[in-house]
């Protein structure tokens, strides 16, 4: 059977699946059973014609089509086999998913992955060890592929690396694998909801898809009008926060119809798929949403949902491992389900989106509050503390601060973009709410204002006079005015005129004072009118250090169309304690961009160490004289990181140096006008670094760059001399040096302190690392 041929025929059997459960509570009343037994002739049908059962590894469609089999069972004289044969399959799946998603989700330690495993193969406490001091499974973890490939990317580096032997098992775990395929789209969530007779939670795919238009929004197929609204209102959610362009068209898919579902609870699971959407990055099949959004004020917050219970039970039943539930449920929620699913009590879109993050990286988004989140996080990678995950507050996000020594900081980050504490003793604290308060001073600059809003709705203008009037403006008396009033702060000013004919006028000189204004208009304005397509940012101009913010314009990451040649570029070792840093680039044409297709070539972290090795040798033949590999050994990486830290710079400056070097030495060999590389800070970055022969290049810095043949090409390179340079110091030094900074580099670097002294250190390892410390203080 194809491929497309079992994705429909799966679909079909879900969707009479589906329809079916909702039956039993009725049939159970003993009323007409008609129902339930075509249902049955049908999925009977569905299921054992051409033995299709031997075909389905979805864990969703297993538990359900056995559960419809407690309610009207297949003969046994007939099926017994075969039902037994679906019972073996779904706790054979079911154990395979509990594997797979310890491996894409960072709150299980690698223990408990390990536990898991040697439910299919034997797992001894050498491999464990290999696999902690390889680091690559972490380095899989944190990349933005699908979970699929990262699934796939660990079973090959078991095999590979560590020499795993999964035996016969191997083939069905793949083929759950492939099944997982099925459910992984830009845009596709799961979403949760109730029947509203049979009180029978469901979960069904919700598929979005973004078009440049007029920023409205367009279902495929008919459904009920407050999933429309309810998908209004996200879409607006996202707006506020600049996570979406106002002239984006929202157009969605439901692969339900029928008028007994509530349509509120979908809200949360639409938000996460326009975002999934706009950035192109799939959300893992293992977790769904539920969640209403309404306006709380100025802001959009998660809301309660009703009909909780039911659909904790369709997330379990569906095999769902992780749900995002609002926080406002979560006295319903019983012990027995937190013991089952992973619930996540969420308030706000930040929150979630944080919360779905796999490595600290920017939040594409234009409010203060994500600029603020996302210098954190920088702050946090570039001195080695850890960042705990954030804590829902009121009207905020609350994270916790770890550096090696204590004390702890608690620092909170309010919904306006306000934090708190302002100053701390310790000096490296105060240097991040020093950047903090340097953001506090990017302003919307003073300008003139005479806009005009036409505000008919009698009930809309009470709102936001109402609104108005908690800021205690200067009010007068005007003919023909249903209100005046006048705003001032410092040098700002504003006067507000509500005419009977419905005319919202604004006037004045103000910045921020403005924006205040626009907080309150424009969301209930949008609340009312779900068509609307403004936001606050289309009225306004902004003034912010560009390095310091995520541009909107980072939001969206289509393939850019660069030109033959191109450079691409990437890096190795950058988070590893031991061992260089390498950039490596590679100068690319047509002609070697197919040659490079037929090997296979992937993004590095994707490749066992031996694939990589293997594809690295075959990459420097076909772009012999075409590559460039820069090898920072660690003494002259601690030179430079301490060089550029007191010029005030960072280690992405460091970075950007690499980067510059392999495309200036390309280009004196081979010319080109691009260059292509991952995201990893501002552009800028490298192109200051660029000297004669770069001035003239267009730098392409992309989220998941290594979807570039050339940047994957480079990365692997990169990983090939990282790994070459790593066994050589292992060598060297008489003693296997793991890869990654966790705790397994502690007691090699001490040894190597104990038998050379501590200046044979910055020979080795990279000594800005918070492990440093931890190396040195019982050294």
């Amino acid at each position: 059977m194809g491929n497309e041929g079992h994705v429909e025929r799966l679909k079909g059997l879900k969707r009479l699946l589906r329809e079916a459960l909702i039956l039993p509570p009725t049939f159970a009343k003993g009323q007409e059973v008609q129902q339930v037994d075509e249902h049955f002739q049908d999925i009977c049908r569905l299921v054992f014609t051409d033995d299709y059962y031997l075909h389905i590894w979805d864990e969703g469609a297993l538990n359900q089509l056995l559960e419809f089999f407690k309610v009207k069972s297949p003969k046994q004289t007939v099926y017994g086999d075969c039902l037994a044969k679906l019972s073996e399959r779904k706790t054979f799946v079911q154990k395979a998913n509990e594997l797979f998603f310890s491996i894409i989700s960072k709150e299980f330690p690698i223990e408990e992955v390990c536990k898991r495993l040697s439910t299919f193969t034997k797992i001894d406490e050498s491999a464990s060890l290999k696999l902690q001091a390889s680091n690559h499974f972490q380095d899989i973890r944190v990349t933005k592929f699908p979970a699929s490939e990262k699934i796939e990317a660990f079973i090959e580096h078991l095999i590979q690396d560590i020499g795993v032997n999964f035996g016969k098992v191997e083939e069905d775990l793949r083929q759950v694998i492939t099944s997982m395929k099925t459910q992984e789209a830009p845009g596709r969530v799961n979403a949760l909801m109730v029947n509203a007779q049979s009180n029978v939670g469901i979960l069904v795919p919700l598929s979005i898809r973004l078009q440049h238009g007029r920023g409205e929004v367009n279902c495929l197929v008919s459904g009920s009008d407050d999933f429309k609204t309810a998908i209004d209102r996200a879409r607006h959610s996202l707006l506020s926060n600049g996570f979406l362009s106002s002239t984006d068209d929202v157009v969605y898919s439901l692969d339900i119809t029928e008028a007994n579902y509530s349509g509120d609870s979908i809200a949360l699971a639409a938000a996460i798929a326009m975002y999934a959407a706009a950035t192109n990055q799939p959300v893992d099949p293992y977790t769904t949403f539920t969640g209403d959004i309404n306006l709380d004020g100025n802001r959009y917050k998660i809301a309660s949902i009703k009909g909780i219970r039911p659909k904790l039970d369709a997330a379990l039943q569906n095999g769902c491992r992780r749900i995002f539930v609002p926080k406002q449920n979560q006295t319903e929620v019983s012990a027995d389900y937190a013991k089952k699913l992973q619930i996540v009590y969420v308030s706000d879109i930040t929150d979630v989106l944080l919360k779905l993050q796999t490595t600290l990286e920017p939040i594409p988004g234009d409010t203060l509050q994500i600029r603020k989140i996302n210098l954190l996080q920088a702050h946090c990678q570039d001195k080695g503390w850890d960042l705990s995950q954030p804590q829902s507050i009121q009207d905020g996000l609350q994270f916790t601060i770890s550096p090696l020594h204590p004390p702890e900081l608690k620092i909170n980050i309010y919904n306006t973009g306000a934090h708190s504490p302002k100053k701390h003793e310790k000096s490296d604290f105060q240097e991040l709410l020093n950047e903090w308060s340097v953001l506090d001073q990017s302003k919307i600059p003073i300008q003139k204002v005479n806009v005009t809003f036409l505000i008919k709705d009698a009930e809309l203008r009470t709102q936001i006079r109402e609104r108005l009037d908690s800021l205690k403006p200067e009010s007068r008396q005007e003919q023909h005015c249903e209100y005046s009033y006048r705003f001032e702060d410092g040098k700002e000013n504003l006067v507000i005129k509500q005419y009977t004919t419905g005319k919202l006028l604004l006037q004045g000189n103000a910045g921020n004072l403005y924006k205040k204004i626009l907080d309150i208009i424009i969301p209930l304005y949008n609340l009312k009118n779900p068509k609307a397509q403004i936001s606050t940012g289309d009225y306004l101009k902004y003034e912010t250090k560009e390095d310091t913010s995520v541009k909107k314009g980072l939001l969206k990451t289509p393939e850019a169309n660069i030109p033959f040649p191109h450079i691409g570029t990437d890096e190795s070792g950058k988070g590893d304690y031991f061992g260089p840093m390498v950039i490596a680039g590679i100068w690319l044409d047509e002609s070697t961009k197919a040659k490079l297709e037929v090997i296979g070539i992937k993004d590095s972290k994707l490749l066992s160490d031996k694939r990589c090795r293997e594809l690295a040798t075959k990459i420097r033949e076909i772009c012999n004289g075409k590559f460039e590999e820069i090898e920072i050994p660690p003494e002259r990486y601690n030179e430079l990181y301490d060089q550029f830290k007191k010029e005030g710079k960072n280690l992405n400056h460091l970075l950007a140096w690499g980067h510059a070097r392999a495309i200036e030495s390309l280009l004196g060999r081979q010319p080109c006008s691009h260059a292509v590389a991952d995201q990893f800070g501002d552009e800028k970055f490298i192109l200051s670094k660029l000297m004669e022969k770069g001035k003239g290049l267009e730098l392409v810095q992309i989220p998941k760059g290594e979807r570039y043949i050339a940047v994957a090409a480079a990365s692997i390179l990169a990983r090939d001399r990282f790994l070459s340079r790593m066994e050589m110091l292992s060598q060297e030094y008489g003693i296997v040096l793991p890869k990654g900074a966790s705790d397994m580099v502690v007691q090699p670097a001490r040894l190597i302190v104990e038998r050379k002294g501590i200046g044979e250190l910055k020979k080795v390892a990279k000594l800005h690392h918070k492990t440093t410390q931890k190396v040195l203080e019982k050294a």
